[in-house]
């Protein structure tokens, strides 16, 4: 639960960067040059922030992720190959158990990696709209700094190879069942 809590607190805190980014946009005629200013400043130390945090969310959760993506294809394999060899006894229906419990958790993860790079990129678009070619040059530079930045991906990996997303969550069941097919060839000779 603490891996869900951190990783929906960072998404929230791109949303957060969005939002002012929008309001900045609508207010913007209303605002004299020096408020102006301050207001994009907080805005390019709170996305700085949001992708420090991102960075440091990335490194713990890393070798979690690689570990539960490995273990759960694993299991998944294993499950398929049991249901398909015997299924005459409780242990299978244990092992159906454990394995919806790993989808579960995968499929968490993947819906929260996909909510992450999506508030990330968020802040791409909100940049994009903004009206600056009438700003001062002060202004216009740290817009661009915002959108130099704001087109890193952002989103959780295993170990950078494998983006958590729910694309990937359906490739991943996929690539089980052809594993699954390798494995039952290879048993059965």
């Amino acid at each position: 639960m603490l891996y869900y809590g951190v990783l929906k607190y960072v998404a929230l805190m791109f949303k957060l960067v969005a939002v002012r980014i929008r309001l900045l946009n609508h207010r913007k005629a209303h605002m004299s040059a020096a408020l102006l200013e301050r207001e994009l400043d907080v805005i390019v130390r709170s996305h700085y922030m949001a992708l420090e945090c991102a960075d440091i969310l990335e490194e713990i959760i890393s070798p979690v992720i690689l570990i539960h993506f490995v273990g759960c294809v694993i299991t998944w394999c294993l499950l398929i190959l049991y249901i398909t060899m015997d299924s005459s006894d409780i242990g299978g229906l244990n092992m159906i158990v454990i394995c919806q419990i790993m989808a579960l958790e995968m499929m968490v993860f993947s819906f929260l990696g996909s909510e992450l790079s999506d508030t990330s990129a968020s802040i791409a678009r909100e940049i994009y709209n903004i009206d600056w070619y009438d700003t001062p040059l002060t202004f216009q530079k740290k817009v661009l700094l915002i959108s130099v930045r704001a087109q890193k991906t952002v989103g959780i990996t295993a170990f950078k190879f494998y983006f958590s997303s729910v694309e990937k969550f359906g490739k991943t069941i996929q690539s089980t069942y052809s594993f699954y097919l390798v494995v039952k060839k290879i048993i059965a000779k």
